[in-house]
């Protein structure tokens, strides 16, 4: 991810401007941890995000992967497929659909509050399970959690639906803030007018210092505990 900040105007120029059906496949995607201050993969969301012709995938395990890879492959414009470090879940996380826009992750036991839900992608997907389990143990509101699978272009009718039938949407991502996924989600919601609350969870406007990928979670309050605490102190500020 932090090498494809070298290739950005070949990428705008040579490919984009001209929409060839090329596929980059972008790992480390996200806090990397131990790589190191220059290896951090927290950039590539805001800047592609912005180009015209290209589509972002952020699969959180191997079927998503391979589906992303797929669409790819029958594309005649150019695709980004970005993946965290690290191999992949034991156990696939989101349904295969075959559009791959945003899915809804089941709760096997039909336990949500229908209170609040939380949005995120690739690595934090996992983060998010945790939160609802989280919630299950502490008897609190229960999260529903959908995979925005597909970044760029944003399912903005499936996410209109998210955001007018909960009283409150959290976003989570590992990469900056500015330019992400929950920076989105915030124009779409002044742009409708929507009522519903929004918190925000990311990478802050800071370098990112050589860590752990589990420190360096902790440092940015990308944690179960703090996302769960903080939604549902948002939740008692609604009422």
């Amino acid at each position: 991810s932090t090498f494809l900040q070298r290739a950005m105007d070949q990428l705008m120029h040579d490919i984009a401007l001209q929409n060839l059906p090329v596929v980059i496949m972008i790992d480390r995607a996200g806090l990397s941890g131990s790589d190191g201050d220059t290896h951090q993969g927290v950039l590539d969301i805001s800047w592609c995000r912005a180009i015209p012709n290209l589509e972002i995938y952020a699969p959180c395990d191997e079927n998503s992967l391979k589906e992303s890879m797929l669409i790819a492959a029958k594309r005649n414009g150019p695709t980004l497929i970005r993946y965290p470090r690290g191999s992949v879940p034991e156990k696939n996380l989101s349904p295969e659909i075959k559009n791959s826009g945003i899915v809804k992750i089941p709760d096997e036991n039909k336990f949500e509050s229908g209170k609040f839900a939380l949005l995120g992608y690739g690595a934090s997907i996992i983060t998010m399970l945790k939160v609802r389990e989280l919630a299950k143990e502490k008897n609190f509101n229960i999260p529903a959690l959908y995979d925005v699978r597909r970044v760029k272009p944003i399912d903005f009718n499936f996410l209109d639906e998210i955001l007018k039938s909960y009283e409150l949407v959290a976003t989570l991502e590992e990469n900056y803030m500015p330019g992400g996924l929950g920076e989105a989600v915030a124009a779409r919601i002044a742009e409708k007018n929507y009522g519903v609350k929004l918190i925000r969870f990311g990478v802050p406007d800071v370098c990112v210092k050589h860590a752990t990928q589990e420190q360096q979670r902790e440092l940015y309050g990308l944690t179960p505990e703090n996302i769960l605490n903080e939604c549902v102190k948002g939740l008692k500020e609604n009422e």
